[in-house]
C-alpha cells in the first residue's frame, strides 16, 4: 500500500498561502508570509538558543509567552526585556530568581564573540564553520556589515560559493 501525506496549501500559524522552494537537492515547504508568526519564534529561539547567543531560560515556550505580551517584536527587543521585569515577575511560572537569571544571561549575552552572533543571525547557509570563516576575515561587525552593504562578493572566500553569497545579501 502506498502512503499518502496532505501538504498544506495555508499555514497552520497564519494561514497564509504555502510555497515550495527547491534548496539544493531538495524541495522544502515555506510560508510565504514575511511576518508570519511561527517563523519570528523560531528565528528567536534559534537566536537565543545554543547555535545562537545561549540566553539560558529563554525557550521557545517563554518567548511565546513574551510575544504573547507584546513585550517581543522583533529580534532586537530580547534586550529591552528590563523594562518588563515588574509585570514579568508576576507572570505564572516566573519569579524574581528566574527572571533575574534570564534578565542576567541576556545581559551576558551581549559580550558574545562575533561568529557566534553571526551564527545567531540565522542566515541561511551561515552555521557555525562559516560564520567563524566570516569572523576570521572581517574581525569586527561593523566590517562584515560594511561589505554586505557595499554588495562584497563572498565567493572570495574560502569554500563560500553563489547560494551562499545570495543568502547573506
Amino acid at each position: 500500500a502506498q502512503d499518502y501525506f496532505h501538504i498544506p496549501g495555508v499555514c497552520p500559524i497564519c494561514g497564509e498561502k504555502t510555497t515550495r522552494r527547491k534548496n539544493l537537492d531538495t524541495e522544502e515547504l515555506y510560508c510565504s508570509n514575511p511576518n508570519c508568526e511561527g517563523k519570528f519564534i523560531n528565528r528567536l529561539e534559534h537566536f537565543c538558543g545554543k547555535s545562537g547567543l545561549d540566553i539560558r531560560g529563554l525557550s521557545k515556550a517563554t518567548l511565546g509567552k513574551l510575544i504573547d505580551e507584546f513585550w517581543i517584536n522583533k529580534l532586537e527587543d530580547i534586550f529591552n526585556l528590563e523594562q518588563y521585569r515588574s509585570l514579568w515577575i508576576k507572570m505564572p511560572g516566573f519569579g524574581p530568581t528566574s527572571v533575574n537569571n534570564i534578565l542576567t544571561a541576556i545581559e551576558n549575552s551581549k559580550q558574545c564573540s562575533l561568529d557566534k552572533f553571526l551564527c545567531a543571525l540565522g542566515i541561511l547557509q551561515i552555521g557555525q564553520t562559516a560564520s567563524k570563516q566570516l569572523a576570521q576575515f572581517f574581525k569586527s561587525y561593523d566590517a562584515f556589515r560594511k561589505a554586505v552593504t557595499e554588495n562584497f562578493n563572498f565567493t572570495k572566500l574560502p569554500d563560500f560559493g553563489d547560494i551562499t553569497n545570495k543568502k547573506i545579501h
